[in-house]
């Protein structure tokens, strides 16, 4: 089984009506396996399977090599299964939110390919703890450009959970104390106090006698965060084409 990543897409153009009538392209069922394990066809006959429907009604946005498989999917989309259990809520007309899992990584270079097609701006939203990933992408239709930050779980929840100490490093540490406070009080634990250093860090896992496979995630999750700097952080900019290679 894979690891799933967490993927929050929101997309915004005159074009969003168009892009959802796509996403509702008929596909009927042919069989049922055991299991109930469906597979349905398209109009035009080929047959797909459940974590391809996304994609494969968004065909014509992707190169004309593209079939859904392995390969070409990494390739094009950057996700082996492309977008899977996705949920679309329309806000407005020209503005909607898509919420959905991808094997592994996030599916931004078949997202950066729609918002070409369909002329959309986008903002791009990931993590995926087990592969210790997440990032943030915009695309600006105006200019074609892309601005996007790319790095470790732990260090993207620092981000969104204390943005400020992205114009001052030296707020690093209290930052990294307030991640930890946060992903370990899901235990209730009443003794998580400041966490400021990494031994803290391991008497707070000990005492609430957490496994040592657990422990020594979280101890190398400190370690990162500790050696995180401002540059690391930063966001960059490139062109459509280039993106295509980052992700």
């Amino acid at each position: 089984m894979p690891n799933w990543c967490t993927n929050n897409v929101t997309l915004s153009g005159e074009r969003v009506p168009e892009l959802l009538k796509d996403l509702q392209a008929p596909l009927r069922l042919i069989k049922q396996e055991p299991g109930n394990w469906q597979i349905v066809e398209s109009a035009d006959g080929e047959e797909q399977k459940p974590y391809s429907y996304f994609f494969y009604r968004l065909k014509h946005v992707l190169p004309d090599v593209w079939v859904p498989g392995f390969d070409t999917n990494v390739e094009h989309i950057g996700s082996k299964w492309g977008a899977t259990d996705a949920t679309v809520i329309q806000e407005d007309e020209d503005y909607v939110h898509i919420h959905f899992a991808s094997a592994w990584g996030p599916c931004v270079k078949g997202f950066l390919h729609i918002c070409k097609y369909y002329e959309l701006g986008m903002e791009y939203e990931y993590e995926e703890s087990g592969s210790n990933i997440s990032g943030e992408v915009e695309y600006k239709t105006e200019d074609k450009r892309v601005e996007y930050w790319k790095g470790s779980y732990a260090v993207g929840r620092v981000r969104e959970d204390a943005p400020s100490w992205e114009q001052n490093a030296k707020r690093l540490k209290s930052a990294v104390s307030e991640f930890f406070k946060i992903e370990l009080s899901a235990w209730d634990s009443n003794s998580i106090g400041v966490i400021d250093t990494k031994d803290a860090l391991r008497e707070v896992l000990e005492a609430e006698e957490e496994c040592q496979e657990t422990i020594k995630y979280y101890l190398i999750q400190w370690e990162e965060l500790e050696k995180t700097t401002h540059k690391d952080v930063e966001t960059r900019g490139c062109t459509f084409e280039e993106a295509l290679g980052v992700f």
